[in-house]
């Protein structure tokens, strides 16, 4: 499951069920411009944010580097 919730002005926070034993995630926030960050740290503050602005945000597990052998 995943939540956006203290919804303000310039900020909200991501939160989110892990269902595995990830520590860090890959969100990506789309506005007027796109952007994709790892975080390490569930729930998330997102700062910052433009007022008005209408943000989409997708989130995964960040499995590190699977193409080591």
């Amino acid at each position: 499951m995943f939540t956006v919730s203290n919804i303000e002005s310039t900020s909200a926070t991501l939160s989110w069920t892990e269902n595995g034993d990830a520590t860090a995630w890959d969100i990506h926030l789309h506005s007027l411009e796109d952007s994709t960050f790892t975080v390490y740290t569930n729930p998330y503050a997102l700062t910052d944010l433009t007022p008005g602005m209408h943000y989409s945000v997708m989130m995964r597990a960040n499995c590190g580097d699977v193409s080591r052998s």
